[in-house]
């Protein structure tokens, strides 16, 4: 019987404008989720519940880095219009 591989929890690097970022978007009802695609995943972002892409795929090590680095993008893109 083959041994079962230990999950290894993914190195995430976030700072305070990670978490100020990620507040605003939930307050701005923006949501960020990963969805698979072929063994990667690509991300997904809900605006107001209109569900778009960022049509870039992500291996399974970085995509919890890419959302919370993608939550900033999101912040710094639409802080001043949707105010």
């Amino acid at each position: 019987m083959a041994k079962r591989q230990k999950y290894k929890q993914p190195i995430v690097n976030t700072e305070q404008m990670h978490y100020d970022a990620f507040k605003w978007c939930c307050d701005n009802h923006i949501k960020v989720y990963p969805k698979p695609k072929g063994g990667q995943f690509i991300l997904v972002y809900s605006i107001d519940g209109v569900a778009n892409t960022s049509n870039k795929l992500h291996e399974k090590k970085n995509y919890q880095q890419a959302i919370w680095d993608f939550y900033l993008f999101l912040y710094n893109k639409f802080k001043d219009v949707r105010n």
